[in-house]
């Protein structure tokens, strides 16, 4: 299962100036109907960057500020997940619920994710499937616990971190990115949360719709991001992720906590990913990154 809305979803909220080694891609041009352009900063932006790309829309633009803002401030967050995959061709509905966990990066230590999912609900008709995803900036850790089965794929080279967009990325991050990358990549509009029976709320929110550009590895895979936030507290609350085969992948954050105290037991899950000692019965399967000598063909 791919986990790509849900780091969608907490990567943009975190999308402060990133610590990646990788360079970053160049924007591609802006469409000539909603022109990425620039203008005075907001008010009160002195500690974002201001000079480049700004989006035409003042509002928009001042609000994308305050997301890169509010990220600073966020070390950590905890909560309730609800993820649900509707896959168009087959009429096929999945639901998983659960909880998850996020550590942002520091100096020394790469962003970490936890997500713990207990209920499986497909069409209606609901299992109980302990599932949890672990991602640690180099390898993704599935563990499940109905077959007994771990299974630990690397994603990037050893003491890298995975590259934030490519192609067959089960976690296309945007973590790092700026609203000035955020522009570059994305043709942002206002959203309103009606259109959605997902997203629809009374709640005091605003949404904001992304379009990959053209020349972008998202461009042929997706054809829109919906991010709706609290207007308070700028979490995320809602996200759907709709594909260019009419597939959507959906998320929902309930009850989050900003920079939680983690009990020891999810210290350990987002430091290591795999119980040490491995408990009698199960099964370890590591899937080593596989990387392609320089001048051999891929």
């Amino acid at each position: 299962m791919s986990l790509s809305i849900l780091s969608i979803l907490i990567m943009f909220f975190l999308a402060g100036p990133g610590c990646r080694t990788e360079a970053p891609v160049p924007p591609s041009s802006p469409p000539a109907t909603t022109p990425v352009m620039e203008e005075d900063a907001p008010a009160g932006t002195d500690s974002i960057q201001t000079e480049g790309l700004r989006h035409p829309d003042p509002e928009i633009d001042a609000f994308l500020v305050k997301i890169e803002e509010r990220g600073r401030a966020v070390d950590g967050l905890r909560g309730v997940i609800v993820y649900r995959k509707d896959e168009a061709l087959l009429n096929r509905r999945e639901l998983r619920t659960g909880t998850f966990a996020y550590q942002s990066r520091d100096d020394t230590d790469p962003e970490r994710l936890a997500v713990l999912f207990d209920q499986l609900i497909v069409n209606k008709v609901r299992r109980q499937r302990q599932r949890e995803y672990l991602f640690d900036g180099t390898w993704l850790t599935e563990i499940d616990h109905d077959r007994k089965q771990i299974i630990r794929r690397q994603l990037a080279p050893d003491g890298e971190v995975i590259g934030t967009v490519g192609p067959g990325r089960p976690i296309p991050l945007l973590t790092g990115h700026t609203r000035q990358d955020l522009l570059g990549r994305y043709d942002i509009t206002t959203y309103d949360p009606a259109e959605h029976e997902w997203t629809a709320t009374d709640a005091d929110v605003r949404g904001l719709r992304l379009k990959p550009r053209a020349g972008t590895p998202e461009a042929g895979e997706l054809t829109s991001i919906d991010v709706v936030f609290d207007s308070g507290t700028l979490i995320p609350v809602t996200v759907v992720e709709t594909s260019q085969n009419g597939d959507q992948k959906l998320v929902r954050l309930n009850d989050v906590t900003v920079n939680p105290d983690l009990d020891d037991e999810m210290k350990q899950k987002l430091r290591s990913g795999v119980p040490d000692p491995l408990p009698e019965g199960w099964k370890l399967h590591v899937e080593p990154l596989v990387t392609t000598p320089t001048g051999a063909p891929g």
